[in-house]
């Protein structure tokens, strides 16, 4: 017991002020505390500035202001494999909603992280970006939406070349009315690249790791049980997460907890549910099962109990192939079942709480209770998940040749040569267009090479050059570089180029980056 917390684990805080219906994997720790963390200007003047006189000047600004106003059309152009898999993923999401009659949301969105990059190094503010994706899909959100997803789209990340920039806090934006009217449901989605050690499950390859934590968030979506519904909100105000004994005492407090588990528990067993009847097996549950238990101050997502409980109840039902034959809604209704005899309830998250400030005699008598009472026995075994030494996943670390590599490597003057290259020019679009072919090019990589912690990483400091450096670049002076006058071949720099215009020639696309 002497390796117990002091008292209820950190992260209670800030879920119990998500309680109106924000809910994600990655817990309050990978959240800057301060937008500037996720605003870190740049380092270094790109290269290829070259002074700025007032007709440089102009020419950036004019060339930026352009790509602002079109950038409603051109996040239709904005799109890599990963959009199109999380294209894919909503699709599927939305029709589930629409054939369950879901009572809270109308649809899913899934934001891009390619798009709001764009919109970020264009210096579109993080909400707008945000807010053009939903209204593109003309999505009804509740006010403060677009804020709360900004953050999670933008979340801290120190990468392992030293940089600050900013992944994706894997988030679903659950409908805070919880039946006052379908809304929205928005999810800020996992990374495909960022190397985050807490999100890291030992045995799982890189895209089954993102295909899960993706799935867990659209199965928020799908969520319409366990909400917020029926808790006062007056009674928020009284929890004192930092108290263990008045939060014993407080009902109300237990209740938003147990709620709060239990959405993260139906999020778990439906995207590991889904996953099994495509064709993983049993395996995939017990991976996940172990890793939840690896963090056990993250109190809302223990949900190894319940994992266990979905392993127990597919073998009662007759096995895996037995599973695989029920229909949709009949899985959805089993993972309701799971969650409602193998999670915790807001009396059982009291006991928890109570035993662990017990004396000795108090001890035996919830022992006792604890025969008799399933929310008794519950508590304790619940208690026992939070109060244990965590192991979480190591983290991978690169060698000294590779960390030579990730120095030496310069994705702002690869980036102006792909787009310069493909295009005749360099400017904002044609750079935003060689941003996304580039981490498509790193994909490939990626997955011809699964183990090498390389690529993610040249990846991640690929994505700061571009939204750091693409307000900053002097577009007259590359462009001089490569022998080309900007103001003569873009439509949009007419004003400054005298009459003299021509079509940018085209050239032909530079290689993939090679290994």
């Amino acid at each position: 017991m002497d390796d117990a917390p002091d008292n209820l684990p950190d992260t209670f805080a800030a879920h119990v002020l998500d309680a109106a219906g924000e809910v994600g994997l990655g817990g309050s720790q990978f959240l800057a505390s301060d937008a500037a963390k996720r605003r870190t200007p740049p380092l270094a003047v790109p290269q290829g500035h070259a002074g700025s006189d007032a007709r440089r000047d102009d020419i950036n600004q004019a060339l930026l202001a352009q790509a602002r106003r079109n950038y409603p059309s051109l996040m239709n152009g904005v799109r890599t494999e990963y959009s199109a898999y999380l294209e894919g993923l909503q699709q599927r999401t939305n029709a589930d909603l629409r054939t369950e009659g879901n009572r809270f949301h109308s649809q899913a969105v899934i934001l891009d992280p390619a798009k709001y990059d764009a919109g970020i190094a264009l210096g579109i503010r993080g909400p707008e970006t945000v807010g053009a994706q939903l209204q593109a899909q003309g999505a009804a959100t509740a006010p403060g939406v677009p804020e709360m997803a900004d953050a999670r789209m933008s979340s801290y990340y120190p990468t392992k070349f030293g940089n600050p920039t900013y992944t994706q806090a894997p988030t679903a934006l659950q409908n805070p009315n919880n039946g006052g009217g379908l809304q929205a449901c928005v999810v800020a989605p996992a990374s495909d690249y960022a190397m985050i050690d807490g999100l890291n499950i030992p045995g799982l390859s890189t895209a089954d790791r993102i295909k899960f934590l993706d799935r867990h968030e659209t199965w928020h979506c799908r969520d319409d049980r366990y909400s917020m519904a029926g808790i006062n909100p007056d009674d928020l105000k009284t929890i004192d997460p930092n108290n263990d004994k008045t939060l014993a005492d407080n009902a109300a407090g237990c209740k938003v907890l147990a709620t709060l588990y239990q959405k993260e528990a139906f999020a778990d067993t439906g995207a590991i549910g889904s996953m099994l009847r495509e064709g993983y097996d049993m395996s995939l549950l017990d991976k996940v099962a172990n890793w939840r238990k690896g963090s056990p101050a993250d109190t809302i997502h223990i949900t190894t109990p319940v994992l266990q409980g979905l392993k127990q109840e597919i073998e009662d039902i007759g096995g895996i192939d037995r599973f695989r034959a029920l229909s949709d809604a009949q899985a959805k209704e089993l993972y309701y079942k799971t969650v409602d005899k193998y999670g915790v309830s807001g009396p059982a998250v009291q006991t928890a709480l109570k035993y662990k400030l017990a004396d000795p005699l108090q001890t035996i008598g919830h022992q006792i209770d604890a025969v008799f009472d399933r929310d008794s026995s519950k508590g304790i075994d619940f208690y026992r998940y939070f109060s244990a030494t965590g192991k979480p996943a190591p983290g991978t670390s690169l060698t000294a040749d590779q960390q030579r590599q990730l120095d030496a490597y310069n994705p702002q003057a690869s980036m102006e040569d792909q787009a310069f290259s493909t295009s005749g020019k360099v400017t904002p679009e044609t750079m935003i267009g060689a941003y996304t072919r580039m981490q498509d090019q790193f994909r490939t990589l990626i997955k011809q090479h699964p183990e090498d912690p390389l690529y993610p990483q040249e990846m991640a400091k690929l994505q700061k050059a571009f939204t750091d450096n693409l307000q900053r670049m002097d577009y007259a002076a590359v462009n001089n570089r490569y022998g080309v006058k900007i103001e003569n071949v873009e439509p949009s720099l007419a004003a400054f180029s005298g009459g003299q215009q021509r079509p940018a020639a085209p050239r032909m696309l530079p290689p993939a980056i090679k290994p």
